[in-house]
């Protein structure tokens, strides 16, 4: 049970779940009208990741990732749709390092805030530099690395990777720290 919930487990800054509950649910009803839409509609994406992070227990992977559930689904979107951010998870973590855009210096790197603001800015920079929209590029680079390189399959890589020519393997996650560990 002690490594299941590694990840998951409470620190003392952090206030007890019913305690975050009962103030988002306050938050959401006096400055939002009760509607969790009005986080994200009619404001620039900075400004909706402001108002969801506002919020007790909710970072930046979640609040990316609401935002565009909200677009996609359209039930709220923002006045920059262009600026989204990517929910930097393992998959997407992984994937500049398997395609030799990122570099370690000391054969591992942290899953850490630092590098996941890092891909978050990096990611969007693709988007507009190559005029991609975010909400289908997103999903797509999870796919690749959820349904391929997770698999460690060399088969999966050389048949369904469109990024194969350029990746440079598949670099393992230490299940223990969560770092990705790069060969040299």
């Amino acid at each position: 049970l002690r490594y299941g919930f590694q990840f998951n487990r409470q620190t003392e800054l952090e206030r007890p779940p019913a305690e975050q509950f009962l103030y988002n649910a306050k938050h959401l009803v006096e400055n939002y009208a009760g509607d969790a839409r009005n986080f994200v509609a009619f404001n620039t994406v900075d400004q909706a990741r402001e108002n969801l992070m506002a919020l007790k227990g909710i970072g930046t992977g979640i609040t990316n990732l609401l935002i565009m559930y909200l677009h996609d689904r359209k039930l709220a979107t923002t006045r920059d749709p262009e600026n989204a951010l990517f929910k930097i998870d393992v998959h997407k973590g992984r994937f500049p390092i398997n395609c030799g855009a990122v570099i370690s210096t000391n054969c591992e790197i942290y899953l850490d805030d630092r590098y996941i603001g890092t891909l978050e800015r990096a990611y969007r920079r693709i988007c507009h530099s190559r005029k991609k929209d975010p909400y289908l590029l997103d999903p797509a680079v999870w796919i690749l690395g959820s349904k391929t390189c997770r698999r460690n399959d060399y088969t999966l890589c050389s048949m369904k990777c469109p990024v194969f020519s350029d990746c440079l393997g598949n670099t393992p996650q230490h299940r223990a720290t969560g770092r990705y560990v790069v060969l040299a």
